[in-house]
């Protein structure tokens, strides 16, 4: 069996041979790194269906503020749209937590310490938003929309000349709703009893959102020791491809072969770090949510006039 670093392009003939550890780290590394740009990925939708629920709210509060006027087709609209915009980021963050322990099983071992520490973040994450939201989404699967109504609050603040009416529209779960429900968690019901009968669910999205995104941090700082090393036996293996083949102007093509003695290739990997910088795109794109839930978004402005 031959091992080497070739371009799988027409006219190229140039290679540079490696052992069997070496290909077989190569192929290591590119799996991993795979695992962890899948992981990333997730993370990303959570961050993407969020500022959709974010922004639908937005929209309402602004068609409401212009209008100032809605019938009850519009109310059911909006809810209808909020309760998809919120069932998708549910189900995102639960994809997120399922496959992540799949992808860090595939990466470091089912015995790692890097995927017992993010299960055991996860087990022991106590905060109220994390524990009901989980059982809101469980909820929102199996039996009823999390969302049953909206409403527009606007209310003057300020006096005379420079009094504001802001507007907003706020999502609400119908406590009655879910107490109705049988399977609900009791407990997280009896988390939920010294609240209103109806409530906001928008800080309980941002505080289940911070506890994830820290959550997340968290597992990122112990996997970036691994990442560093798999990452550099990339490079490592693109610049050995470099300097022994010169002659070469472009790495177009390039991967790490498993060549049988009559020629046939049995295994191919592809050698890129297009796929690297996409993952760590990814991750500035979705910086930490830690802290989510003390910021919110606001249109006011100064007067000028």
């Amino acid at each position: 069996m031959l091992y080497k670093l070739s371009r799988m392009v027409l006219g190229s003939s140039a290679y540079a041979e490696i052992s069997r550890q070496e290909f077989t780290e190569i192929v290591k590394a590119k799996e991993c790194l795979i695992e962890a740009l899948y992981i990333e990925e997730k993370f990303s939708l959570i961050v993407d269906n969020y500022l959709d629920f974010e922004i639908d709210l937005l929209e309402g509060a602004a068609r409401n503020m212009i209008r100032f006027k809605a019938n009850y087709g519009e109310f059911q609209l909006d809810r209808t749209r909020v309760n998809r915009r919120l069932i998708n980021l549910l189900a995102t963050c639960k994809s997120y937590v399922d496959q992540s322990k799949i992808h860090l099983a595939n990466m470091i071992g089912r015995q790692s310490d890097v995927l017992s520490e993010f299960k055991k973040d996860l087990e022991t994450e106590i905060g109220v938003a994390y524990r009901v939201m989980s059982e809101v989404r469980n909820f929102s699967q199996h039996r009823g929309y999390p969302i049953h109504s909206v409403s527009y609050p606007a209310k003057w603040t300020g006096v005379e000349d420079t009094a504001k009416l802001p507007f907003s529209m706020v999502p609400l779960i119908d406590m009655r709703e879910l107490e109705e429900d049988p399977k609900f968690d009791r407990q997280v019901l009896n988390l939920l009893k010294s609240k209103d009968e109806k409530i906001d669910v928008r800080p309980l999205i941002r505080d289940y959102l911070a506890a994830l995104g820290g959550i997340h941090e968290k597992m990122r700082g112990r996997l970036n020791p691994y990442l560093n090393e798999w990452e550099m036996i990339i490079v490592s293996a693109i610049q050995r491809f470099k300097a022994q083949c010169g002659e070469e102007k472009s790495i177009v093509g390039l991967a790490a072969l498993a060549k049988e003695d009559g020629g046939k290739i049995s295994q191919e990997v592809p050698l890129t770090i297009s796929f690297i910088e996409y993952r760590k795109g990814l991750e500035a794109q979705a910086p930490s949510l830690s802290t989510l839930a003390r910021r919110y978004v606001t249109s006011e402005g100064d007067r000028c006039l």
